[in-house]
């Protein structure tokens, strides 16, 4: 889908730690830009770091595409997180609380997809994408 003249697109390559810190400061300042407030931009930043963490320690690169959206009266940022790793065999199961297939707290892409308003996930043998969408209403 190509850009709207007004849209701020990023697209972020993923191929080592030193990435997911350079992915969380571009989407940070562009939460700034479009007006989410400190925590929300927080969660956000949290967002791209799980789905940039994601794609190093399963995929070993790929691409955070990080973008402003605006729908109706709403304005809003999307986070897609794209690889070509061997996939996430059981969505299902990688979407519960608390199971993690890291070592870590499991907390991942369950979190993500509370934390987002909008979330969708397609994956196969041939890679995942992650989409996710995350809404500020206009005032004024």
């Amino acid at each position: 889908m190509p850009a709207e003249d007004n849209q701020i697109v990023h697209v972020i390559e993923i191929n080592s730690d030193k990435d997911i810190i350079r992915a969380r400061k571009i989407v940070r300042a562009l939460t700034i830009e479009l007006g989410f407030g400190k925590l929300d931009q927080a969660k956000i930043t949290t967002v791209v770091s799980e789905l940039a963490r994601n794609i190093f320690l399963f995929a070993h690169c790929g691409v955070i595409n990080a973008m402003s959206v605006e729908r109706a009266c709403k304005i809003g940022i999307s986070l897609s997180a794209v690889d070509n790793g061997p996939g996430i065999g059981e969505i299902q199961r990688a979407l519960r609380p608390y199971t993690s297939s890291s070592n870590g707290l499991g907390v991942g892409l369950p979190g993500v997809r509370n934390i987002m308003d909008e979330f969708s996930i397609k994956s196969s043998e041939c890679g995942t994408e992650i989409s996710t969408v995350k809404w500020l209403e206009k005032y004024g």
